[in-house]
């Protein structure tokens, strides 16, 4: 599977990992998966450094539409994305900008600067 992803309910944090390429159904199927549950409530790592895409801008226009309808059910916690790939680096930057009022969401180069910014935001 393209996008895996393990809990620390210690920590309450969701660490999702991406592996090759990812498509729009692959990051649409990982929001509803977690929608509903109580990892729906814990601050996200998305890491993508071992990703790429082929998304387009309508289908980051689709997914944030999709963010904010899962948003009016229930909080969305933030997240930190962390990409390397350009690509993917300014898609999540159009997805931040898109849902900046749905969810505090960063985008990083840098695993502990991501992790960094969530311990903040998160107050740890």
């Amino acid at each position: 599977m393209p996008i895996s992803y393990r809990i620390d309910k210690a920590k309450r944090r969701l660490y999702t990992h991406a592996t090759g390429l990812i498509t729009f159904d692959d990051l649409k199927q990982h929001m509803n998966t977690e929608s509903g549950t109580p990892a729906a409530s814990y601050a996200e790592i998305f890491d993508c450094t071992e990703a790429m895409t082929n998304m387009t801008a309508e289908e980051v226009r689709a997914l944030a539409l999709e963010r904010q309808r899962i948003a009016q059910q229930q909080h969305a916690a933030p997240a930190a994305v962390v990409a390397t790939n350009d690509v993917f680096y300014g898609m999540f930057r159009m997805f931040d900008a898109l849902t900046e009022k749905v969810r505090p969401l960063n985008v990083f180069r840098d695993i502990a600067e991501a992790e960094k910014w969530l311990d903040e935001i998160m107050g740890e």
